[in-house]
């Protein structure tokens, strides 16, 4: 419990002196983080390895099967999904606080730099 609690205090960035749009756009970006690395990410996992259980300890039971297969498939579509919005997303916020499209391939361009 204290490391989830721990987790969420960091999506609030610290703000020397007053607070501005960069420092919104960066709580933004720890809050998609957030969501993706440590909620969606391993709650697919889970969905994959659930669905592999199934399927290896159908027996033969065809109904168990496809539930298997269903898991499988939707924990990997989950996780496509869920990527795909956090490229458009970071990619959002680097465009709007500033960060320019050359800068891509000389510095991390998920992460947002606040002056």
């Amino acid at each position: 419990m204290r490391k989830v609690l721990f987790e969420l205090a960091r999506i609030v960035p610290e703000c020397n002196g007053r607070c501005d749009f960069c420092d919104f756009a960066k709580m933004l970006q720890n809050l998609i983080n957030f969501l993706t690395f440590k909620l969606a990410l391993p709650l697919a996992t889970i969905a994959i390895i659930v669905g592999g259980f199934f399927w290896m300890f159908s027996g033969g039971n065809q109904e168990r099967l496809e539930k298997g297969k269903k898991a499988i498939f939707g924990g990997v579509i989950g996780v496509l999904i869920t990527f795909g919005a956090w490229l458009l997303i970071n990619l959002f916020l680097h465009l709007v606080t500033g960060g320019d499209l050359s800068e891509i391939l000389g510095h991390p361009w998920h992460e947002i730099e606040c002056p």
